[in-house]
């Protein structure tokens, strides 16, 4: 039978960026001509929208675990006026820095799943 994962409505569109990516475009900032990004604003992400829905459902694939899903509107809680579409236009950091995010995001959600399946001994099986 499989676990309910409860989370509010998954809506927004996101730009997904793996952490070791922004490690290596401040690492390369860092080394980069000061007058070369001095002042300038460089957007750093994966460049492209992910719905969030989909971002979940591909993590819960990836973890071969029975999960299923469930969004649903907290009664009473107050209503969320973020923003529904975000995507990160990375042509100056590939400009200044020669920088383009390396990992994939299936390849950092199977590197995030296999860190904490590693960290709390849990792969491959369900804790309550």
């Amino acid at each position: 039978m499989p676990v309910e994962l409860r989370l509010p409505p998954l809506r927004a569109w996101r730009d997904f960026v793996d952490v070791r990516d922004v490690t290596d475009a401040v690492l390369r900032t860092l080394a980069a001509p000061l007058d070369r990004v001095s002042g300038r604003v460089i957007n750093i992400g994966g460049g492209a929208a992910v719905h969030t829905r989909e971002l979940v459902q591909r993590l819960v694939d990836l973890s071969g675990l029975p999960v299923r899903t469930v969004e649903e509107t907290v009664p009473g809680a107050p209503a969320r006026h973020d923003t529904e579409w975000q995507q990160l236009d990375i042509t100056r950091a590939a400009e200044l820095l020669g920088w383009h995010p390396a990992h994939s995001l299936d390849h950092a959600l199977r590197d995030l799943l296999a860190a904490s399946s590693a960290g709390n001994g849990t792969a491959g099986r369900t804790t309550r």
